[in-house]
């Protein structure tokens, strides 16, 4: 068999076996919570399959709950329409913001503020008369007298959240609020955020409402966004004039400040200045003229004074006069007359006089030329200087003029610049202003209808299908919340392995609930009856683990007990016996609860009422010993006085009786009292070979377990094992389930 060790976290961990001892486990002085079965996955998913059928159930009452009530609400039916906003933007930045929207998603957002808005919603109550109408105005619905309207908690919350509520105002304020309220529960605007799409949805439980409602909210918002815009433009025209008007008012003044301030100081301005600075720059244009012209006669001069000098009439001016020009060929053909005759002739020949005569005659009349041009170069170099210092002059005595007056010209300079930037932005702003809309222009509409709403042919609520599958998955998500909580909680032990991997202690069977009625159906009577049914095989194998364990030293003698009353513990021991004793076993069963003796109910008791029992003799103990007539089981059955039995017990009185039986018996069962209620078991268990504690499936709770095992105080070689009984739908390798024709 196995030992039970700590596994280090203060837990007795499984049991191990050893040298003929069923199991060896420490004392149980600290008992910790049972580990959450819900730690692992494969844990978490063997929970939920064993509630399987609890949690497939609340899926399934959901979706019949939510069936039902969608079957009581009130069909809908859902109209769709849509309208586009800023499709078009105005060329004037300037003025857009007056008539024009931005074109972003807040804008999007304060349309749909606008299309939801009181104002338009009673404009559209108005127009439709939904005053008259049932849906609109509960006044004229028919008193409700169907099972959904009384079984309904929803007005009963809400007027216990709300409270009493005070009617203000008359009952056509309070119509047209309850019409209102309605209009708005029922409407629903979207927009995806990527366009300027507004999409209007409105839910009614007449499909021509529906439609009408979303049309007719198209229209008015359509309406009033042209309204708006046209009044708009309006404002704004109003608003131009209004600006254009003071603009003009300004430019008008700053100009006759310029007027008064040139008639003060007699300054004339023109647009290039005042006539002063006009004047000094003209006539410092005409000075750099003159300069330049004095500059270009003296040059000249220079020169035709350098060629007269020089004999060399190279000078352009004296080259250019057609008097020099002739002298010139004059004096060539004389010259060449000269050198003709002074080759053929003498010196002294009269023809060569008369040619040397002739080109000094000539040269002396070029001489006479060039002196009358350089005269008349100098008489130009005269005049440019003379016409020189007369600009000069001129021009220092308006220098000296516009010193005396360069305040006055500043202030008129700034006054004229005040009255050009005024007329500036005043044409400016004219030009904007021919351009924008007049009222009594066509106003573009930048919102407009792209889908209108139809009639509904089908109701879109309430969609039963969908309530149906989410009331199922909510109902489910319950159930296994529920399974796991449940779970959490300490409620008993379901499997043999959670009893092992709680306390340390070997689950050494799972006995089956048997379910049919009848006193051949109890269990000990059903084993007799049916020796292959699941019960027979599972207390089969709890005897052989005796046997099995019984190498070292047998184990004969064993105490049932349990922790509190009806948990089994009679029902088993009887059946163990019975079964062991049919199957061809020695079998002994005493009836050790004193107390509530049960065994003389079942069988019949060989001790007559008023004698002792056979703890009063042990030696004669024989004597009281019953035999059963259908398996030949040997008995001692409880009776005499309850209050003398703890004396007897103390003084090993059964310790005398168990010695001489396993000699001859092969079991000796031993039907003990609660542990929880009396001390009786935790004396008897001094006295055997090993202790089987009987524990409730899924009933008696692991902290009552664990108080029992402390109080029993087993030695820590003491085989003890726990056994469950009344188990309904355990695990499969928890039991037997029989092997018959």
């Amino acid at each position: 068999m196995t030992d039970a060790t700590s596994n280090g976290s203060g837990l007795p961990s499984a049991p191990i076996y050893r040298r003929g001892a069923l199991i060896e486990h420490p004392v149980l002085e600290s008992f910790a919570p049972p580990p959450a079965e819900t730690t692992t996955i494969l844990g978490m998913g063997a929970l939920l399959w064993r509630r399987r059928w609890i949690i497939c159930a609340a899926i399934l009452a959901a979706m019949v709950v939510a069936v039902l009530v969608g079957k009581m609400l009130t069909p809908k039916y859902a109209a769709d329409g849509a309208v586009v906003v800023a499709t078009r933007k105005m060329s004037i930045p300037e003025l857009e913001t007056l008539v024009t929207p931005t074109g972003d998603q807040a804008l999007v957002r304060s349309e749909m503020a606008v299309v939801s808005s009181r104002q338009v919603l009673t404009s559209v109550a108005a127009k439709l008369h939904l005053d008259q109408v049932p849906e609109f105005n509960s006044r004229l619905k028919p008193k409700d007298d169907s099972l959904w309207t009384e079984i309904n908690p929803i007005p009963w919350i809400q007027r216990v959240i709300r409270g009493p509520q005070p009617v203000v105002g008359d009952e056509r304020a309070a119509i047209d609020d309850e019409v209102l309220n309605t209009l708005v529960k029922n409407l629903d605007l979207v927009n995806d955020g990527r366009d300027y799409v507004i999409n209007i949805t409105y839910k009614s439980e007449t499909p021509e409402i529906a439609a009408n409602v979303v049309n007719t909210i198209i229209q008015t918002y359509l309406s009033q966004y042209a309204s708006e815009n046209l009044a708009a433009t309006i404002e704004a025209n109003q608003s131009l004039d209004q600006r254009g008007e003071e603009l003009h008012r300004q430019l008008l003044l700053a100009e006759q400040r310029v007027q008064d301030f040139t008639n003060k100081t007699g300054l004339l301005v023109t647009p290039q200045g005042t006539i002063a600075g006009q004047a000094v720059a003209d006539l410092n244009s005409q000075l750099t003229t003159a300069r330049a012209d004095r500059a270009a006669a003296e040059a000249k001069y220079n020169q035709a004074l350098a060629a007269k000098q020089s004999g060399i009439a190279a000078n352009t001016d004296v080259l250019a006069s057609p008097v020099i020009q002739q002298l010139r060929t004059q004096e060539a053909e004389a010259a060449r007359n000269q050198a003709d005759l002074a080759s053929r002739v003498g010196p002294n020949h009269p023809d060569l006089k008369a040619a040397n005569h002739q080109v000094a005659g000539v040269r002396q009349a070029i001489g006479g030329e060039i002196n009358k041009v350089v005269s008349s170069l100098k008489g130009q170099v005269d005049v440019t200087r003379a016409r020189e210092q007369s600009l000069v002059q001129q021009i220092a005595e308006l220098n000296g003029k516009a010193t005396s007056s360069s305040a006055a010209q500043d202030t008129l300079k700034r006054l004229n610049d005040d009255a050009q930037s005024r007329r500036k932005v005043y044409d400016e702003f004219m030009v904007r202003v021919a351009q924008t809309a007049k009222p009594q222009d066509h106003q573009q509409t930048n919102a407009r209808m792209i889908s209108a709403a139809i009639v509904p042919l089908h109701p879109s609520s309430p969609k039963i299908t969908l309530m149906a599958l989410l009331a199922g998955f909510a109902g489910g998500l319950i159930a296994v919340a529920g399974a796991i909580l449940y779970a959490q909680l300490d409620h008993g032990f379901e499997t043999l392995e959670q009893v092992r991997t709680v306390t340390g202690l070997p689950g050494l069977a799972a006995i089956p609930l048997v379910r049919n009625l009848g006193r051949k159906r109890l269990p000990h009577r059903y084993v007799v009856d049916n020796p292959t049914s699941p019960v027979a095989e599972t207390l089969r194998a709890f005897r052989a683990k005796l046997r099995w364990a019984s190498e070292g030293r047998p184990l004969k003698t064993i105490l049932v007990s349990s922790a509190v009353p009806a948990e089994g513990k009679t029902s088993f021991a009887l059946s163990f016996a019975r079964l062991a004793a049919r199957d061809g076993c020695r079998v002994l069963l005493i009836e050790c609860d004193f107390r509530r003796p049960t065994l003389e109910t079942v069988l019949p008791s060989p001790v007559r009422p008023g004698q002792p029992s056979f703890l009063d003799d042990p030696a004669s103990w024989r004597d009281w010993v019953g035999v059963d007539g259908l398996t030949g089981l040997n008995y001692l059955t409880a009776s005499g006085d309850s209050n003398s039995m703890v004396p007897m017990l103390e003084a090993d009185g059964m310790g005398s009786i168990l010695r001489d039986a396993r000699r001859e018996y092969d079991y000796i069962v031993i039907d003990s009292p609660p542990i929880m209620r009396v001390p009786d078991g935790m004396l008897l268990a001094r006295s055997v070979d090993a202790v089987a504690l009987i524990v409730s499936w899924k009933r008696t709770r692991q902290t009552v377990v664990r108080e029992a095992l402390r109080r029993l105080a087993l030695d820590p070689d003491m085989p003890t094992g726990i056994i469950l009984t009344k188990v309904d739908g355990a695990p499969a390798q928890d039991m037997y389930s029989g092997y018959s024709r």
